[in-house]
């Protein structure tokens, strides 16, 4: 997988709201054309927890900057490094490059599995101040078009607003017109449905402590934020329940296709 050349300066995030700026080795920099940051610390099992996506660059080593170009690559090996549980036997283990080509569905049915995944933390955050200088933190992975979306009830003004003046973002698009594995098809349709009763709950949620300002809210904001409150508990379910039968789909072709061997 490609690494671009970073030299864009951009507020660096050790979480998912998080901003990590007392690092002694400050790593703020994003390739042009910047999607996510995807954390890929080492090449073993060791060290899988240290793989996840977020909307900033990681503030350590082994993070590097998603781009379109290298989009479906990134979610393949965020999906590939975090399905497997990691065990005292397995630990050792190492992470390769495939030695089979990869078949479309896989690759679509990876970048769902990453989309809603908990390690996926990409959110969207107005007015972040870092050197003096204000960013917008705009999520890419946001998966829903506005047009399907300005047809749902939203009860926040200010959010229904940014709908309103917003662009699709990447993923958005990328996911429009493309064929999905039903697997991959019913985790899109359960989480259809979280992001509609986020939506009509705004009112109900602590929205300033998960900073959610837009309408393309990161899936962290909104699982947090929904729980935070204990709201959406079979809509979130239905969620993780199709997220896993993806898993255990997904979970043999690691091996098959040699990521593992």
């Amino acid at each position: 997988m490609d690494r671009p050349n970073a030299t864009l300066i951009f507020p660096p995030f050790g979480g998912a709201i998080t901003l990590k700026t007392d690092n002694t080795d400050v790593r703020d920099r994003i390739a042009p054309n910047f999607l996510a940051s995807l954390m890929c610390k080492g090449n073993d099992f060791q060290n899988q927890n240290f793989t996840a996506l977020l909307s900033g660059p990681y503030a350590s080593a082994g993070a590097l900057s998603v781009i379109p170009e290298n989009f479906e690559k990134a979610l393949i090996v965020h999906t590939v490094r975090r399905l497997p549980k990691a065990t005292w036997l397995n630990d050792r283990d190492q992470f390769f490059q495939p030695d089979k080509e990869l078949t479309e569905e896989f690759t679509t049915d990876c970048i769902i599995w990453s989309l809603f995944s908990s390690s996926n933390q990409t959110v969207s955050i107005r007015n972040v101040l870092y050197q003096r200088q204000t960013y917008q933190i705009e999520n890419h992975f946001y998966p829903f078009l506005k047009q399907e979306v300005s047809g749902w009830a939203i009860t926040d003004s200010d959010i229904s607003t940014t709908l309103m003046h917003g662009d699709d973002r990447f993923v958005a698009k990328w996911l429009h017109g493309r064929t999905l594995s039903t697997e991959a098809k019913a985790v899109i349709q359960a989480a259809r449905e979280a992001y509609k009763f986020f939506y009509a709950h705004l009112n109900k949620l602590n929205t300033t402590k998960f900073r959610i300002e837009t309408y393309d809210a990161g899936w962290w904001q909104i699982r947090s934020s929904l729980s935070d409150q204990d709201l959406g508990t079979s809509e979130l379910a239905a969620v993780k329940s199709a997220h896993e039968v993806l898993k255990q789909k997904l979970l043999p072709l690691i091996v098959e296709f040699g990521f593992l061997r």
